[in-house]
C-alpha cells in the first residue's frame, strides 16, 4: 500500500514538473527594442497568469491576469507615471473599465472570456465619445473618436495584428483634415485638406516620411507648388 502510495506520488510530481516546464514566457519589443509585452503561455499553448504590456518609452501600461486563455479580474491601466489609472472589472461576459473616480471609461462585451464586438467610450459626464472593434480580443475593424456633437475627430483602420492602414483626422466640424493610406512598412500617401474641405496637398510617403512628389494647393483650388522630397527632406521644387 505504502509502495502504491509513493509511486503515486512520484507521477503526480513528474507530472506537476512537467507541467511547469512546459509553460513559457513570451516577450516581444517595441522598434527601439524596449520592452513591449510579457505574458506567459501554457502547455496547450494558450495564455495563462500575467500580462504585461509596456509603452514605447518602457513605462508600463496595463496588467492583467488569464486563465486557461480568459481573461479574469481584473485588468490595470497605469499613467505615465505609474499609478493606476483605471481597473477594468468582468460580469456577466463584459468588461467594464472604471476611472479612480468611479465613473465608467468603457463597456465591452467578452465572448469565451476575449473581447469582441464595439467597445464603447464615455468621457466623465457619461456621454459617448468614441468606438473601437475587437475580434477575439485584437483591435480589429475601426477606431473612431468624436468632437461635441459627435462629429468624427479621428477614425482609424484596426486590422488585428497589423498596423493600421487607413488614419483619418477631423475639424471641429467634422469635415476633414488629414487622411493617411500606409502600408504594414508605413508606405503610402498622406492627404491634407484645408478647413473649408478644399484639397491642401497629397504626398507620397516611405517609412513615415515624406519621400517622393508632394502637390500642394491654396484654400482657393489653385495648385501652389510641386516638392520632390527624399527621406523626409525637400530635394527640389517645381
Amino acid at each position: 500500500m505504502k509502495a502504491s502510495i509513493k509511486v503515486g506520488l512520484f507521477f503526480l510530481i513528474m507530472a506537476i514538473s512537467c507541467n511547469y516546464k512546459s509553460e513559457k514566457t513570451i516577450k516581444t519589443y517595441h522598434p527601439n527594442n524596449v520592452l513591449k509585452r510579457k505574458y506567459t503561455v501554457g502547455p496547450n499553448g494558450v495564455m495563462n497568469g500575467l500580462d504585461s504590456t509596456f509603452r514605447i518609452d518602457g513605462t508600463l501600461r496595463e496588467v492583467c491576469f488569464w486563465k486557461q486563455g480568459k481573461l479574469t479580474d481584473s485588468v490595470v491601466k497605469f499613467d505615465y507615471e505609474g499609478v493606476v489609472s483605471k481597473i477594468g472589472r468582468i460580469r456577466d461576459e463584459k468588461l467594464t473599465f472604471y476611472r479612480i473616480d468611479g465613473t465608467i471609461e468603457s463597456e465591452v462585451m467578452l465572448l469565451n472570456g476575449l473581447k469582441n464586438g464595439l467597445e464603447v467610450q464615455f468621457d466623465i459626464d457619461g456621454k459617448i465619445i468614441g468606438f473601437k472593434s475587437y475580434k477575439n480580443n485584437f483591435e480589429d475593424g475601426v477606431l473612431i473618436q468624436f468632437n461635441k456633437g459627435l462629429t468624427p475627430k479621428y477614425i482609424k483602420q484596426l486590422n488585428g495584428r497589423d498596423k493600421a492602414q487607413i488614419l483619418t483626422s477631423h475639424y471641429d466640424n467634422g469635415l476633414l483634415k488629414t487622411l493617411r493610406l500606409y502600408n504594414d512598412d508605413e508606405n503610402g500617401y498622406r492627404i491634407l485638406f484645408h478647413s473649408n474641405g478644399v484639397l491642401k496637398s497629397i504626398s507620397q510617403i516611405r517609412h513615415g516620411k515624406a519621400h517622393g512628389l508632394k502637390f500642394s494647393f491654396t484654400a482657393d483650388g489653385k495648385f501652389s507648388k510641386k516638392d520632390n522630397y527624399e527621406n523626409g527632406e525637400i530635394k527640389n521644387t517645381f
